[in-house]
C-alpha cells in the first residue's frame, strides 16, 4: 500500500470505525449466539436492545480485548457504554493510546 497525499484522514478514520463496527457485530453475534447482524447498528443499546447483562458485559469486554488487542481500564463502567457505537469509540481511543 502506498501513501496517498490526497487521502482524507477523516475518511480513513470513518473506514476504521466501520471495520471495528463490523467486527463488533460479529463478536456480538457469536457471543449472544445470534444469526445475522443486519439489525445491529452503532445505535444498538448493549443492554436494552442486545440483552447484554452485567455478566455478559464482562464476557463482552474480555472478547473485545482479545480481538482488538486493547485493555479496558478498570474504571470502565457498563453505564459508560450504552451503545455499540460507544464501544467502537472507546476501542478506537484505546487502540490509539496503547500503541
Amino acid at each position: 500500500m502506498s501513501f496517498d497525499p490526497n487521502m482524507n484522514v477523516a475518511n480513513s478514520s470513518v473506514v476504521l470505525d466501520e471495520q471495528v463496527l463490523d467486527k463488533m457485530k460479529l463478536i456480538i453475534e457469536d457471543l449472544l449466539q445470534l444469526e445475522g447482524t443486519e439489525e445491529i447498528t452503532e445505535n444498538s443499546r448493549l443492554k436494552e436492545d442486545l440483552g447484554i447483562d452485567s455478566l455478559g458485559f464482562v464476557d463482552f469486554i474480555v472478547v473485545v480485548e482479545e480481538n482488538f488487542a486493547v485493555r479496558f481500564p478498570s474504571t470502565v463502567n457498563p453505564a459508560d457504554l450504552q451503545t455499540l457505537g460507544d464501544a467502537v469509540k472507546l476501542i478506537m481511543e484505546l487502540s490509539t493510546e496503547q500503541k
